[in-house]
């Protein structure tokens, strides 16, 4: 018998009577292994970003410390870490028009959804007091049965530093552009120049 985790769990699982076949395992396996990695650093990077781009914001967090949870998650919302994901339709679906088979592959955009304007009003400004109940309605995370697992110890992980880097270095400001990373998944800084005195 194998211990219980989720890498265990999918060796054994059945989809609708199906087993993971070795491609799905092994996405699932990268997923649970690199995923808070790459986008944890992501998460933290835009959101100084955001904030240093306007000194103003930066002036405000530093006035209004009860905002960091606001913050986060409007970074989230506005430039999630990652940018796409990949599903495949477990059977035959019509979306606009278009049939599209079982075991169709198909990319999704989480940024699209999270500027979605009947969700989330003025979606394409960075809103730091934007109402928690309203911008946790973002689906950087995933949803339903796709859902992070790992979004409570992200949240966590990203309201700490910000709070740490709030209070430790109050004078942080950018020096340079920004480097994006080259990804069309990804969506975060490669290199963010700042400086503090």
């Amino acid at each position: 018998m194998l211990p219980f985790d989720y890498i265990s769990l999918g060796l054994v699982s059945r989809v609708e009577g199906r087993r993971f076949n070795d491609m799905e395992l092994f996405q699932i396996c990268t997923a649970l292994l690199t995923g808070g990695q790459e986008t944890t650093t992501s998460l933290l990077t835009n959101v100084v970003w955001r904030l240093l781009e306007v000194p103003e914001r930066w002036e405000r967090l530093k006035a209004e410390p009860h905002l960091v949870e606001n913050v986060i998650e409007e970074s989230l919302r506005f430039d999630p870490p990652i940018n796409s994901h990949f599903r495949t339709s477990l059977c035959p679906v019509q979306m606009h028009g278009a049939q599209l088979p079982e075991r169709s592959k198909l990319m999704f955009s989480m940024m699209g959804a999270n500027r979605d304007p009947d969700i989330f009003p003025d979606p394409d400004s960075f809103v730091m007091d934007r109402p928690l109940n309203q911008v946790k309605r973002h689906l950087s995370f995933g949803y339903g049965v796709h859902f992070c697992l790992g979004a409570p110890i992200a949240r966590l992980e990203a309201q700490v530093g910000l709070r740490k880097l709030v209070e430790r270095l109050p004078h942080l400001r950018l020096t340079g552009s920004p480097e994006r990373i080259n990804s069309w998944i990804y969506w975060g800084q490669r290199e963010l120049p700042v400086a503090w005195d």
